[in-house]
Order: C-alpha cells, then structure tokens, then sequence
C-alpha cells in the first residue's frame, strides 16, 4: 500500500508510478485465471487512483488500460467476491470525475456498468459486492453530467440490480445506505 499515502505518491517519480501502474496491467492480463491476480491488481489500481488526488492521473490510468483489464478481470471471474467488490471499486474511482467518463469510450463504459450489473446479479449473498456495486453504479451515474448517460445506465438494469441487491441484504446498513444513494442517482434519469 505505498501509493495511498499522497507523501509516498509525490515521492515517487512519475516514471516509477507509470511503471507500476503498467506492470498491474500487463500482470493482470497475463493471469485472468488467477482470482488472487485480479482482486490484487484492482485494489492496487485503486490505490492509484485514489491517493494520487489528480485528474491527470487518474486520466492517464484509464488511458493505459485499466478500465479495460479491470473489466476483463471481472468477467474472468464472476463468482469471486473478492474480485468483484475490488472490481467495483477500482471502475468507482476511475470514473469519479467527468473527464475520465468522457475520456473512455463508449463501449469501455458500456463494458464497464454491464460487468457491474453482472456481478451485482450473480453474487446477491455478498453484502460486500452488494455495496460496492451500488457505490459504482452511483460513481457513473454522479460522474457523467450527462442524462443520456444517466438514462442509458437505468436502461440497462441498475435499479433493477440495486433493488434487488438491497432486498438481499436487507440487514446491511452499507447495503442500504449505497443502496439509496444509486436510487437517489439513477432515479433523477428515470423522470
């Protein structure tokens, strides 16, 4: 966890961070099948995008492929919790800022909330999956000013995906809370 400190971040050279940021890449395609591989390099994308408290960054994390391997991992292996929630987060900070969401294309978005709805659907007994899948879904739905986006995420189950996700784990107060969020997101598309 050295990058989710901004000290250790700012300290780092830029190459060394692209360098590793590359290497999570190349690791995590060069092992889809490994569950491990996948939930680590999500969680290790995350941290970069998370303490690195830069658009540019985060920016430029996408333009390497992240958003795409994180995806590719997630369908590699959509019965592991652990990949899925670390999947879901890493897709949540990724697209937390419009510029990421406009800089991805549309099928990488497209990709990017099916595997979400996916996974959400698959592991409705995970309240961790659970929560994370509706703090993404809020993250695209927040991120993108734009209603036809909002409108387009609606059309392919998200509140359907959220409901039922909260209807699961009706005891989960992060469920729930993560839950009325993405409602509160996606609904003002459904108007």
């Amino acid at each position: 966890f050295l990058a989710s400190s901004a000290e250790n971040v700012a300290a780092i050279a830029a190459k060394e961070i692209a360098r590793g940021i590359g290497a999570v890449v190349t690791g995590m395609e060069a092992l889809e099948s490994s569950a491990g591989v996948q939930r680590a390099g999500c969680v290790a994308l995350s941290e970069f995008a998370f303490a690195e408290d830069n658009e540019e960054m985060r920016l430029w994390i996408v333009t390497e492929g992240a958003i795409e391997v994180v995806v590719a991992g997630m369908e590699a292996q959509p019965s592991s919790a652990g990949v899925q929630e670390a999947g879901f987060a890493a897709l949540g900070f990724l697209a937390s800022s419009a510029e990421n969401v406009a800089a991805i294309a549309a099928k990488e978005i497209a990709r990017g909330i099916g595997a979400v709805v996916t996974g959400m659907e698959a592991l409705e007994s995970s309240a961790g999956v659970q929560r994370a899948g509706c703090v993404a879904l809020s993250e695209f739905a927040f991120a993108e000013d734009n209603e036809e986006m909002r409108l387009w995420i609606v059309t392919e189950g998200a509140i359907e995906v959220v409901v039922a996700g909260m209807e699961a784990q009706p005891s989960s107060a992060g469920v729930q809370e993560a839950g009325f969020a993405a409602l509160g997101f996606l609904a003002s598309s459904a108007e």
